[in-house]
């Protein structure tokens, strides 16, 4: 049996990319279906240019995440991904999400992700937001 995987783990998968496919962190945002939120390394120099879109950059301090992270990263909350249309095919049977789970965020990033999400964010549908903010907030 599959261990439960909760918003707010996170998991290295491959992603494909219009460029490149790569390993990549994700956070959990929701489940039924799933969604995540990339974890980059920096910030896109057009999110910096948008007061908007940076406010929903959240910080992951390496310090306080060593389990996975290797320096300070980026939660990028101005969009779910679709596990269909991102993850790399066949690589997940998600009944087995579990065994590419690498660590969890700390309470008060994901804290944070649900505050950017309720005061900042204009892209994520606003029925979707307040689904992700209960389940990410029911594992506080």
């Amino acid at each position: 049996m599959s261990q439960k995987v909760r918003p707010g783990d996170v998991f290295k998968l491959i992603c494909k990319f219009p460029h490149e496919t790569k390993p990549k962190f994700l956070t959990l945002a929701k489940i039924k279906p799933y969604r995540f939120f990339i974890i980059n390394s920096e910030v896109n120099e057009f999110i910096h240019n948008s007061a908007e879109s940076l406010a929903c950059q959240i910080d992951i301090p390496y310090e306080d995440h060593r389990t996975f992270l290797t320096h300070d990263s980026v939660a990028d909350c101005l969009n779910v991904v679709d596990t269909y249309s991102v993850i790399a095919d066949s690589q997940v049977v998600f009944n087995n999400l579990y065994d590419h789970r690498v660590g969890r965020l700390q309470d008060y990033v994901i804290s944070q992700i649900t505050y950017a999400l309720n005061h900042d964010n204009v892209t994520i549908k606003t029925k979707d937001k307040k689904v992700i903010v209960e389940q990410l907030n029911a594992e506080l």
